[in-house]
């Protein structure tokens, strides 16, 4: 029975000789990028987020009215 899918029958043998053992060998350069480029982009999303919602309640907070309100009810 075969190991994986690589086609080896034993792992009892000289594996310099055997090629390669994983899957995507050599598309390690594309999964870095990928993974830098989703850490940036999650970043970014945040901080877009983050900055919508802190206007929002600098907004709110501009507004004295509402704020006595918030006071009051306390």
């Amino acid at each position: 029975m075969p190991l994986s899918t690589i086609g080896l029958s034993n792992w009892g043998i000289d594996l310099q000789g055997a090629g390669a053992i994983y899957p995507f060998q050599g598309a390690e350069w594309l999964f870095v990028l990928l993974g830098i480029a989703f850490w940036i982009g999650f970043h970014v999303l945040q901080i877009r987020q983050e900055r919508r919602e802190w206007d929002h309640h600098m907004k709110t907070d501009l507004e004295i009215d509402h704020t006595k309100q918030a006071i009051d009810r306390y």
